[in-house]
């Protein structure tokens, strides 16, 4: 088996070895026209999977002189029970030199009925097929999905539960280890950033199946290129996954207080923390009182002499602040029946907050039956910082108790631009936004003010509720009447600065479905330039939208500090509405912007780009595609001329790909004005 995996440098230690390149690069480096098809779910179909794969290619390409066709198939969604219906058509008839295979993902989704063990047999019939028609076909076993994100522990739209997630990985272990196949594997890496941080794991992967932008681009895209190139993930767990320093009580069984002091393992320091702290007067206690039952497991400050009010010091860290990272602390606490404790945190010496049970637990009320979060940003720590909590109290009984204590490096987050949320709707009655009736308008959903006409907050349910709660463009027309112009919705944003500095791209992002006829259109555009269309004819990789939101991502092109984002809704059905869960605007990494020249041969370029209706693609090509960033093939055609007429794609950002006459292929990322 050549497995290829993160190396956990900075959790377990592990040194780099090596397995050799693959089959398929020692063919290119020998000058050889190679297809590679990468076989799976969404996760290579959907949102960034077109780009990680995209980037592969690209650079393969860049490094081997064109000589790699590299087909993006599979389908978002599906399982391995779909990927041997269809594999005839998705990759037996391209007769391939090595397959990347990923279907464990969507196998582990409960409601696909698909065991462990038919995971295992259908992946072996998928293998046996490919091998049947090439035997010397490279068999590559991808696993990209280790820490799905469920609603409860606040993923981004909350993922598919899949409980057994693991067990389906090893499927896949498990064949390469018995049949030599390359086995490519993130979900270690994402399974152990999950359990250690899970508000890191969210940048890397929104809902832990699907990858951030971030996560594509530096974790999955060099670990598959790395694996084939030298057969060797050299991108380790970043060193935040794991805190500088973290209490947990979750352990703690007794009743009876045990001073934290005494080494009387498990409830001692070294035990709750791995790390040796000073404490007075601080105990280990699980408080079960009928009147105290919500304090649960938790350190407690204070012993019953009044004049014994504990105190706490964690050992020397390196707080020191670095270039784009945070410091942070963090203290769940809560308080005793008597509301008279504080609590006071020191950073060597310096007072840098205060939790006190009188005004502070509940937005300057007292404690109720909770744990609060208070927080800290670190910004004046030094290479040996010290960060202490004092104790102090006017009554016997006012003890604090802290459930848990973490420091932790954490990137510096750029907030949204712009955040709809439309959580804030209660009414399922519809109420025009441009109504400034709290909480259903424009302020109470996003903090600012917008201009709108006929766009309306609404909380669906019954057969409808998958539309949930949303902002709904149109409303119905009178009987009798064809003109919709005056009943479909459209709606402003103030002036935002749309600016992007170097290296930054300014993105709009929608959640949005349709109810009706499938007919609707949204539009958005930037001071009056198109920037992209939501068809609901379209939803669903060209098919109709189905009971679901979906996601649409829009760049930003020469946007100003004073620019206003506008959609309008158009339509030729009446009770066609679109509805719309979320909108967020904001700035990320602009990772792809290099990836426009895969080939060292300028001549191969495509112009002009950005483009307004027509590209020139260079002469004596075989085939052109094109492709939106969702991977939903756009445009399409055999033997193009030189020049080709695209202006009928909406405004965004797309992969053209093209064959040329000796059949080299290279992919350009292109944008449409």
């Amino acid at each position: 088996m050549k497995k290829i995996v993160f190396l956990l440098f900075a959790l377990m230690g592990c040194t780099a070895m090596s397995f050799g390149q693959s089959r398929l690069v020692k063919s290119l480096s020998e000058g050889k026209d190679q297809t590679l098809v990468v076989y799976g779910t969404s996760i290579t179909r959907m949102g960034n999977g077109p780009v990680w794969v995209g980037a592969v290619g690209d650079k393969l390409n860049g490094l081997y002189n064109n000589h790699l066709t590299l087909l993006n198939k599979g389908r978002s969604g599906e399982c391995s029970t779909w990927a041997l219906a269809n594999l005839a058509d998705s990759v037996l008839v391209y007769n391939p030199d090595a397959v990347l295979i990923e279907f464990t993902t969507n196998d582990a989704v409960e409601s696909k009925g698909v065991s462990v063990e038919q995971c295992k047999t259908n992946t072996e019939e998928l293998i046996a097929r490919i091998l049947e028609v090439n035997p010397d076909c490279e068999i590559i076993l991808h696993t990209p999905c280790g820490y799905p994100i469920v609603a409860s522990e606040g993923g981004t739209g909350g993922a598919t539960p899949r409980p057994d997630m693991q067990k389906y990985n090893a499927v896949y272990e498990e064949l390469a280890e018995s049949n030599g196949y390359i086995w490519v594997d993130e979900s270690a890496f994402f399974y152990t950033m999950g359990t250690e941080n899970l508000d890191l794991l969210k940048t890397y992967t929104a809902d832990g199946v699907h990858p951030t932008l971030k996560g594509a681009m530096e974790v999955i895209y060099p670990n598959v290129l790395n694996s084939l190139l030298a057969g060797l993930s050299t991108v380790d767990i970043p060193a935040e996954s794991k805190p500088l320093f973290e209490l947990k009580c979750d352990y703690f069984e007794q009743n009876s207080s045990t001073e934290m002091s005494v080494a009387s393992a498990p409830y001692n320091w070294l035990s709750a923390c791995d790390k040796v702290c000073e404490s007075e007067y601080v105990y280990a206690q699980n408080v079960t009182n009928a009147n105290l039952t919500f304090v649960g497991k938790s350190i407690r400050f204070g012993a019953s002499a009044l004049a014994s009010t504990g105190s706490l010091t964690l050992p020397g860290m390196d707080l020191r602040p670095v270039q784009g990272k945070k410091i942070m602390l963090r203290v769940s606490a809560t308080a005793g029946s008597n509301k008279t404790g504080t609590l006071t945190v020191k950073l060597d010496g310096k007072e840098i907050g205060k939790i006190e049970a009188a005004t502070d637990g509940n937005n300057g009320a007292a404690f109720g039956a909770a744990y609060y979060l208070f927080e800290y940003e670190l910004t004046d720590g030094t290479e040996l910082s010290k960060i202490s909590f004092v104790h102090s109290r006017t009554e016997a009984a006012g003890y604090i108790y802290v459930n848990s204590i973490k420091v932790s490096v954490e990137d510096v987050v750029e907030p949204d631009i712009l955040t709809l949320d439309c959580n804030v709707f209660t009414t399922s009655a519809s109420t025009e936004m441009s109504v400034a009736k709290a909480p259903h308008n424009w302020l109470s959903a996003s903090g600012m003010e917008w201009t709108s006409a006929n766009v309306f907050a609404q909380v669906m349910s019954g057969a409808n509720a998958y539309l949930g709660k949303s902002v709904r463009f149109g409303r119905n027309v009178p009987s009798g009447s064809t003109d919709f112009v005056p009943y479909n919705g459209s709606a402003t944003t103030p002036e935002l600065d749309l600016t992007a500095p170097e290296g930054k791209k300014v993105v709009i992002e929608v959640s949005a479905t349709c109810g009706g006829e499938k007919n609707g259109t949204l539009t958005v555009d930037v001071d009056g330039n198109e920037v992209g269309k939501i068809e609901a004819a379209m939803g669903n990789n060209g098919e109709p939208f189905g009971a679901t939101y979906y996601t649409f991502k829009f760049d930003v092109k020469n946007g100003t500090e004073a620019s206003k984002i506008n959609f309008t809704h158009t339509r030729t059905v009446n009770g066609d509405f679109i509805y719309v869960n979320s909108i967020r605007v904001y700035r990320e990494d602009d990772i792809v912007s290099g990836m426009e020249e895969s080939s060292a041969d300028k001549g191969n370029a495509v112009y002009p780009n950005p483009f307004v209706s027509e590209i020139y693609i260079g002469e004596n090509n075989r085939s052109v595609e094109i492709y939106n960033l969702n991977g939903g093939l756009v445009y399409g055609m055999s033997q193009p001329s030189s020049r080709i007429d695209v202006s009928g794609l909406a405004a965004g950002s797309y992969i053209l790909i093209k064959k040329d006459s000796s059949g080299h292929i290279s992919s350009h990322k292109i944008m449409k004005m």
